[in-house]
């Protein structure tokens, strides 16, 4: 059985390989900074991965972030 995808939890885990993000508007940027991190580039691609790749994780991810922003 499949788990139900969590944006919080990836946002997390996301920011623990490095990452970052900008919202400004409904415009959102995302990037890393992968500067002695160890291995964080492999999990940075496998985080990008999972969200570009399964339908509706970018959504949830997106919603989470401008959400977020506002409250």
């Amino acid at each position: 059985m499949a788990h139900a995808f969590d944006p919080s939890g990836w946002l997390t885990r996301f920011e623990d390989a490095g990452g970052w993000w900008v919202v400004v508007g409904p415009k959102i940027t995302l990037g890393w900074m992968l500067n002695d991190l160890g291995n964080s580039g492999e999990e940075a691609a496998r985080l990008w991965r999972e969200l570009v790749n399964v339908p509706g994780h970018r959504a949830a991810v997106r919603e989470t972030l401008l959400c977020h922003r506002e409250g």
